[in-house]
């Protein structure tokens, strides 16, 4: 049901619950023709534009397992 409309956060609460209950130690049927991707970062880098060129950069770099978190320069 993805980017319909929806009465509430709790609404959608309820959902979740409903489905862990009915798939509780049971793998979940994906659709046919359902391929996706694994996606496994280990380097993310935020980018906020200010004036200036004066920009916001974070970087977060995986490292044994840790999450590390660097600011960097413009």
């Amino acid at each position: 049901q993805q980017s319909q409309p929806i009465e509430s956060r709790e609404q959608l609460d309820q959902l979740w619950l409903a489905a862990e209950q009915k798939f509780k130690g049971k793998d979940i049927p994906l659709p046919r023709n359902w391929g996706g991707y694994l996606f496994e970062p280990t380097n993310v880098e935020f980018w906020i534009g200010r004036e200036g060129r004066f920009h916001d950069r974070h970087t977060y770099s995986l490292k044994n397992k840790k999450w590390l978190y660097q600011r960097l320069f413009p």
